[in-house]
């Protein structure tokens, strides 16, 4: 059950609501799904012959873990049903997903499964006990202090690393494609982890309000945009950036997420020097021909103190 807190806000209703398909109890017996409801059964038939197993051995396998199932909804939401129809209901739904999964529907959902099941599945966690309040400042600002953006080799939600280098840093974050189905897909995600028997670690909620506190700006979208951070197919920066904004407010990151990162730029950011260093560099080699033009000018130096010195102490 999506809590009151995300079902409230008007601008969520579409995306808690299915569009086409009902799975479960809580949209079961509504009129608008009805149609699909008949296509359940062919599909269980089917995806049984595919994978050459009886529909009743995979109804019994289903039926054993009735009762585990009907603890994963909330209380008297399944009160409703016995425990023949409950088991149906779990059969038909289950087998309608695993076949969309197969025949490969879900491409404009997510176009590659592997790669969502790496971005929000269960990987080594970036959690760490810690009571650091500090949140984390924009691209714009983490920019202006040296730091700098890289997608991470993994592709996790929680595969975020920052290394600081002397003078500059870089941030490395997982790419994300974003679309219209992806404000769904993150609220969606993010109220199963508010449920009772959600995760313990808030992973999207965190990653939510991480780049939330990434993006102000369209500027900031524009950057992570250009190192192939966010892949833009909603629209406009300004568009995606009032995404991330939106969903987060009602939101609430695990205080642990990233902990080691926020300690790292703070002390980071905390140093004057990589401020200073950092804007006389953006203010000075903005191009590549201020650069060369810097090295020519480093290269001429050399070669008059050279000549100096050579006609100072000839041979």
């Amino acid at each position: 059950m999506v809590p009151s807190l995300l079902r409230s806000r008007k601008s969520y209703k579409s995306c808690f609501n299915p569009s086409v398909v009902s799975i479960g109890p809580y949209h079961d017996g509504k009129s608008e799904y009805r149609a699909f409801e008949k296509l359940k059964s062919p599909i269980a038939q089917k995806l049984c012959r595919l994978n050459l197993i009886s529909v009743e051995r995979l109804y019994e396998d289903v039926a054993n873990v009735g009762k585990s199932a009907r603890e994963c909804y909330e209380k008297g939401w399944t009160d409703g049903y016995d425990d023949e129809f409950f088991n149906r209901m779990m059969f038909l739904d289950a087998c309608f997903v695993a076949h969309f999964l197969l025949i490969g529907l879900i491409q404009p959902v997510m176009h590659d499964f592997e790669n969502l099941v790496t971005f929000f599945g269960k990987s080594k966690s970036n959690f760490r006990e810690s009571n650091i309040q500090e949140s984390y400042r924009s691209v714009t600002d983490l920019k202006s202090a040296g730091i700098y953006f890289k997608p991470s080799q993994t592709g996790s939600c929680t595969d975020v690393k920052f290394i600081s280098r002397h003078i500059f840093g870089t941030l490395t974050i997982p790419p994300i494609k974003v679309d219209h189905l992806t404000k769904p897909l993150l609220l969606n995600l993010a109220a199963y982890e508010m449920c009772p028997h959600g995760p313990s670690e808030f992973r999207i909620t965190s990653y939510i309000c991480l780049m939330d506190s990434l993006i102000d700006h369209a500027d900031d979208v524009k950057e992570l945009r250009k190192k192939r951070i966010l892949i833009n197919k909603l629209g406009s920066d300004e568009h995606l950036a009032r995404l991330f904004n939106e969903i987060a407010n009602d939101l609430e990151p695990d205080p642990r997420a990233y902990a080691d990162v926020r300690l790292k730029i703070d002390k980071h950011c905390k140093y004057k020097g990589h401020i200073w260093m950092a804007e006389w560099t953006r203010k000075n080699f903005s191009s590549p021909w201020a650069l060369l033009a810097f090295l020519g000018a480093i290269l001429v130096l050399a070669l008059t103190l050279a000549q100096t010195y050579f006609t100072a102490y000839p041979r």
